[in-house]
């Protein structure tokens, strides 16, 4: 069975990759892997630039455009400049990739973009726990709007 802090995880990286908080089937997937050992958080990261919604949302961005847009999922706003920047340029650089990006932005928050992320998954697994099969993709990214710190 999984932990809270790996089911948090994977909130986040559906907050953060596909602006919506998760659904209750595809949550206790991914998070059952991770405590099973059949994945990491890496791999489901991976899994979820592979997935046709994400592809669908980021495919033919350009690196700044895909800055932005994780900016926007995880803070709700856009990428400052010199934010936009450092993450172009890493991957640009190779040394942060599309399936990384998000884990390595919110692993490098400041205080108080901290508390966004760690709030709009706090709404987003409230969402998932409320809803439970009647989950709806588009009401899932509608109680993100307006989260913040």
């Amino acid at each position: 069975m999984a932990t809270q802090a790996q089911i948090k995880a994977v909130q986040q990286l559906y907050v953060g990759y596909l602006g919506r908080a998760a659904d209750s089937a595809g949550l206790a997937f991914w998070a059952d892997a991770i405590a099973a050992g059949t994945a990491t958080i890496e791999s489901v990261a991976t899994g979820f630039t592979l997935s046709t919604e994400y592809k669908a949302a980021y495919e033919g961005l350009t690196s700044g455009d895909l800055v932005d847009k994780v900016y926007t999922h995880v803070l709700g706003r856009a990428a400052d400049a010199e934010g936009k920047a450092y993450w172009v340029d890493a991957l640009a650089k190779g040394t942060v990739t599309a399936d990384t990006l998000v884990s390595f932005i919110v692993t490098n928050l400041g205080a108080v973009d901290q508390a966004t992320i760690n709030n709009k998954t706090f709404v987003a697994q409230t969402y998932t726990d409320t809803v439970g099969a009647e989950y709806n993709a588009s009401a899932g990214a509608e109680v993100l709007v307006g989260v913040d710190s």
